[in-house]
């Protein structure tokens, strides 16, 4: 702690910090709530706002926002490792978690924020993941959508290259037997199934 002060007001110290926040600093002076937070150009800008700005680049995939939404998640249920005093930290990440949900998912998911902040608050519910289920509502329809897709693509391309026969058979001894190219396997059922490459 005194250390890391006292570093960071020597001319060395400023340096490397300097070097390593530039992206971040930059970053929020591009934006308008940024320049709103430094400068007065205006109002001053909402908790939310800043926020928005600093989870929510333009530049943040999909992948980067689950493993944020899952960040939130976990600080939120670390209060189950010290009983008593993690509640009382609820108390504090309460209000946090949900200007971050609100930052991330209030688009989506307007009414995100107060399940978020109810189940922050009320003990021995941390174990809700608020976060995880914004990012599901805002990216897992279209991850529904390209499984299905893809899943499609790949039986269409199964049945283009192979043409299927499906024949009776009266077998004494119960089972089918498929045929294919690949190997030949026993199958239960009645009936000759086979498959030829076209």
């Amino acid at each position: 702690g005194v250390a890391g002060f006292v570093y960071a007001s020597t001319a060395t110290g400023r340096d490397h910090i300097g070097g390593m926040m530039s992206p971040v600093v930059q970053t929020v002076l591009s934006t308008q709530a940024g320049q709103r937070m430094v400068y007065q150009t205006g109002s001053r800008p909402t908790p939310v706002s800043v926020a928005r700005v600093v989870l929510c680049p333009p530049s943040t995939d999909r992948m980067s926002r689950l493993i944020l939404s899952l960040l939130i998640d976990l600080i939120g249920s670390s209060s189950y490792l010290v009983p008593v005093v993690g509640e009382a930290f609820d108390l504090v990440w309460a209000p946090v978690q949900t200007i971050l949900i609100m930052a991330m998912y209030d688009p989506v998911a307007p009414s995100l924020k107060y399940v978020s902040f109810v189940e922050e608050i009320l003990p021995f519910t941390d174990i809700i993941p608020s976060a995880t289920m914004g990012w599901l509502t805002e990216y897992g329809p279209d991850l529904l959508l390209q499984f299905k897709t893809n899943k499609n693509d790949n039986n269409n391309n199964n049945n283009n290259n192979y043409r299927t026969t499906t024949t009776t058979s009266t077998n004494k001894k119960g089972p089918g037997i498929l045929i294919s190219d690949r190997s030949k396997q026993q199958r239960k059922g009645p009936g000759i199934v086979a498959k030829f490459k076209e």
